[in-house]
């Protein structure tokens, strides 16, 4: 049985770098609580959010990931998505909202914040 818990860890934030979200575990409905604690109250320039440890995401999880899109956008702030999975990839992709993001493979692609 796959872990259904979503665990989000905060890494040490280096001047003038964006604020650093590492992700494990399903963004689906059950831990949307766990998201918006963490992930929502996130209010650096820029925000990267490793995505590698989420194995799949639901509906609400789009939902949720956009709702921090549309919020980031509205702010003038950026959001990158690092180490996307395949299967996270295509889902937002098939709900067309991948063109949101910034899909980055290295830590190094995000853009610094300003200073």
């Amino acid at each position: 049985m796959q872990d259904k818990r979503l665990v989000v860890d905060e890494l040490p934030q280096q001047a003038g770098q964006p604020n650093f979200l590492r992700l494990k575990g399903p963004v689906v409905l059950d831990t949307l609580p766990e998201f918006r604690a963490k992930v929502l109250s996130a209010r650096s320039h820029n925000l990267v959010l490793d995505m590698a440890g989420v194995p799949y995401m639901d509906s609400a999880g789009i939902g949720a990931l956009v709702m921090l899109y549309v919020r980031h956008q509205r702010d003038g702030r950026a959001i990158c998505l690092l180490g996307t999975t395949d299967r996270v990839h295509e889902v937002l992709k098939l709900a067309q909202v991948a063109q949101f993001f910034q899909f980055i493979s290295t830590l190094n692609e995000a853009e610094p914040n300003p200073a």
